[in-house]
């Protein structure tokens, strides 16, 4: 292959690649708008599709206003990706502040309500800036990881 066929074959391949990572990520926007159209907004509701796109959770706050030092408690309810709610999946809590390289000054804890609903206890950001709040979620033999991004 001659260097014109060589570059012509590369540039194809990376352009290709390109739309194959831009149209995924489109096709997960599309999904995650539809999902969430009709579910009721509030400052204190954050919203996440899982990074494989299997599961989307919605944490409320169950204190309404956040605030720095305090403990809050968060409603988090988990669909599939045909908006079905999941029960009986193992939800496990990790985070913290990504831009200072620590995470959270508490061991939060999340246990099942029913119904595709959980609760999220025990959270406490102790300074403002952006935090991250990380749920893998496994259910039905399938993992996924939702982040939340919250800006305190």
């Amino acid at each position: 292959m001659d260097v014109r066929a060589k570059t012509n074959y590369t540039i194809r391949n990376n352009v290709e690649t390109e739309m194959k990572f831009l149209l995924k990520h489109l096709r997960l926007s599309a999904f995650a708008l539809t999902l969430s159209l009709g579910l009721p907004a509030s400052a204190a509701d954050f919203t996440a599709l899982g990074e494989q796109a299997i599961f989307q959770v919605t944490l409320t706050s169950l204190s309404g206003d956040l605030k720095i030092g305090d403990f809050e408690e968060f409603e988090i309810a988990i669909v599939d990706s045909s908006g079905a709610p999941v029960a009986g999946a193992t939800v496990v809590f990790s985070g913290g502040m990504p831009g200072h390289g620590h995470g959270f000054p508490t061991a939060p804890t999340v246990s099942e309500i029913g119904g595709g609903l959980y609760k999220l206890e025990g959270v406490k950001f102790s300074m403002g800036g952006a935090w991250e709040i990380n749920l893998t979620i496994s259910a039905d033999s399938k993992t996924d990881t939702a982040s939340v991004q919250i800006e305190m």
